[in-house]
């Protein structure tokens, strides 16, 4: 008897999975291939609302329809009127939630930091791998259909390099504030690395900070500290980066600039780290950021 009761309770069980249960669709790399009439590598620039709605009888639940413009990096097959195309597809509208809902996408405008474990940031991606199908009206959307895009959607998240540097600026600040501007130093690798030199200015003299004009024309002096400092007898550790950690250090970036060419205007920057010594050979560079430098902060 009691047997029986608990094959009837897992019957109903499973009955009740099966309820909510949704089919999808298989859609493999060579049918997605097969079925889009462009495959491209893009960004995504601005999402959009739009009033279009899913055209389909199964489809019981209200959704916001939008429209993404993203600009072409790659195309792997087909063919798009100029660098940059529309792509319709849709949301939930806000506070809503369906059990075994649809499968939406959502395209990331900005960069966006994500955490590891450990805390250490980690770039978000902001690429797609995108298979579309094209619409009557010039737009786009993803071959696997209007409720369950993301089958034919694929962020593109970059390989972590053994060494990543990035610089930050504080907007709260003055450009020329010693502060303004911190470099972060990740050591990606299982093995601790010791930071050794004869120079002083401990691990600034392995770092160049390119300043660029409004013209594109180099205005600081290239790895500054190394030019300006004077070497001791031995080397010595002047900084240390374990294992998957991180090392900050606030850069006065536009010490590194001539009084006479420093004029208020716009300003490009980056940073540079780069370290040959006891078998280390690590050579890495930042993006590239903008800053504007105004009379009041030249006065101050």
């Amino acid at each position: 008897m009691a047997t029986r009761i608990l094959l009837m309770i897992g019957a109903s069980i499973a009955i009740s999975a099966n309820v909510h249960a949704r089919l999808l669709e298989d859609w493999p790399y060579e049918k997605l291939m097969k079925e889009a009439d462009l495959v491209v590598i893009a960004k995504a620039v601005k999402t959009e609302d739009t009033k279009d709605e899913i055209e389909d009888s199964n489809w019981k639940h209200e959704s916001v329809g939008q429209n993404s413009t993203l600009e072409i990096l790659s195309t792997l097959k087909g063919k798009a009127e100029g660098k940059q195309i529309q792509v319709l597809h849709f949301k939930l509208p806000k506070g809503q939630f369906i059990r075994n809902g649809p499968l939406f996408v959502t395209f990331q405008t900005r960069p966006v930091e994500l955490k590891a474990k450990d805390g250490t940031p980690v770039p978000g991606a902001a690429e797609y791998l995108l298979y579309l199908k094209r619409m009557k009206d010039g737009r786009f959307e993803p071959v696997s259909g209007r409720i369950d895009p993301a089958q034919a959607v694929r962020e593109l998240v970059p390989p972590k390099r053994p060494f990543e540097i990035e610089l930050n600026l504080d907007p709260k600040k003055s450009p020329l504030d010693d502060t303004f501007a911190t470099v972060v130093i990740r050591n990606n690798t299982e093995n601790f690395l010791d930071l050794r030199s004869t120079l002083p200015f401990g691990p600034l003299v392995f770092l160049d900070t390119a300043v660029r004009d409004r013209n594109e024309k180099r205005v600081s002096k290239e790895f500054h500290w190394m030019s300006v400092a004077s070497p001791f007898s031995d080397a010595r550790s002047v900084g240390e980066i374990p294992a998957g950690k991180s090392l900050s250090m606030p850069v006065p970036i536009f010490k590194t600039v001539e009084q006479k060419d420093l004029v208020p205007g716009k300003y490009t920057l980056r940073a540079r780290f780069r370290y040959y010594k006891d078998k280390h050979d690590i050579d890495i560079i930042s993006e590239w950021l903008t800053v504007d430098v105004t009379e009041e902060h030249l006065k101050k």
